[in-house]
C-alpha cells in the first residue's frame, strides 16, 4: 500500500496516510493527486500539500 506526505497548511501537522485518507482529507479526486504528483512531483491545495513517500514508514 503506498503511503503520502500530508502536510496541514494550517497547523503544519504532518500525517502519513494513504492515498484514500489523503483525498478524504484533501476534499480532493485520487486520480487528481496521483496526477499532480506525477507532473509536479506534490499536489497542493489552498489546505494541504501531497507528496508521495519513497519509503515506507518504519512503525
Amino acid at each position: 500500500m503506498d503511503q503520502y506526505r500530508l502536510i496541514d497548511l494550517r497547523s503544519q501537522a504532518l500525517t502519513i496516510v494513504t492515498l484514500d485518507q489523503a483525498a478524504e482529507l484533501a476534499e480532493i479526486d485520487a486520480e487528481e493527486i496521483l496526477w499532480a504528483i506525477e507532473a509536479e512531483g506534490i499536489c497542493e491545495t489552498d489546505l494541504h500539500v501531497i507528496a508521495a513517500v519513497d519509503e515506507p514508514a518504519a512503525l
